[in-house]
């Protein structure tokens, strides 16, 4: 099956990107020249990427991280992010695997059920869940 993509050079990339900065929409650069504008608005963030412009990537709670405090290094700094992640992002944020529920709401909703689950069995039948060993005489 042949690629229908269509590939735009580089220097025609940055003339849509120099005229859209002159003033012209994404969407009358789309009707005239025929990349969608969709095309068009990604070659723009690229490009004030490549200029050093905007976030660099970070989220707006990695820089609210990075702008809290000062760092002797960037070492220190990519510890700190990796932390703030591991230690609080992961943990809270809604997972769409488990449910759209946090990694932390998950478990204790799965520790709920289990202990309501216990509770209504009879004993020897919640001891083997809880690895208890029943003792019969």
């Amino acid at each position: 099956m042949a690629d229908k993509t269509v590939r735009y050079t580089p220097e025609f990339r940055r003339q849509m990107v120099a005229l859209a900065r002159s003033g012209r929409t994404a969407a009358s650069l789309s009707k005239e020249f025929g990349p969608s504008a969709m095309t068009i608005g990604t070659w723009i963030k690229q490009a004030a990427r490549d200029a050093g412009k905007g976030d660099g990537g970070l989220s707006s709670a990695e820089r609210e991280v990075l702008n809290r405090r000062r760092f002797r290094s960037q070492a220190e700094a990519r510890m700190a992010i990796f932390e703030w992640i591991e230690g609080w992002y992961n943990p809270h944020r809604r997972h769409s695997g488990l449910g759209y529920r946090s990694p932390v709401n998950y478990e204790r909703s799965h520790h709920q059920a289990r202990a309501r689950m216990t509770a209504l069995l009879l004993p020897s039948a919640a001891d083997s869940l809880t690895g208890k060993m029943s003792r019969e005489v």
